[in-house]
């Protein structure tokens, strides 16, 4: 997904959809974040509302936030992957994996 593809999304500035997921592979409560904080396309320290990476993160942004499952994985991966997986009509799980471990999560579809 392209962060910065003009959509029609309620209450986002200039009518464009930014997301942000965080992920942290070694820790003991995991979570994915979807948010709609501004983002900076070039880095600008002066900025406080706007995020550059993770800088700035303020979670009154966030859209929603979902515990994500650590599992050790039984081979390595190379480069940090984002999948689904077991998905049917009704749901699935993505995962993402880097190195030994991997988050994995949930999620459904609405009817």
């Amino acid at each position: 997904m392209n962060p910065r593809k003009s959509t029609d999304v309620p209450g986002s500035p200039n009518r464009t959809t930014r997301v942000l997921v965080r992920f942290m592979v070694s820790c003991s409560r995991c979570s994915s974040i979807v948010s709609t904080q501004p983002t900076q396309s070039k880095y600008d320290p002066k900025n406080k509302a706007a995020i550059w990476g993770s800088y700035g993160y303020d979670p009154k942004f966030d859209v929603v936030r979902a515990p994500m499952q650590i599992v050790k994985l039984q081979h390595s991966v190379d480069q940090f992957t984002i999948a689904f997986f077991d998905v049917t009509d009704k749901g699935g799980n993505l995962a993402m994996a880097w190195g030994t471990e991997a988050a994995i999560v949930p999620f459904t579809v609405a009817p």
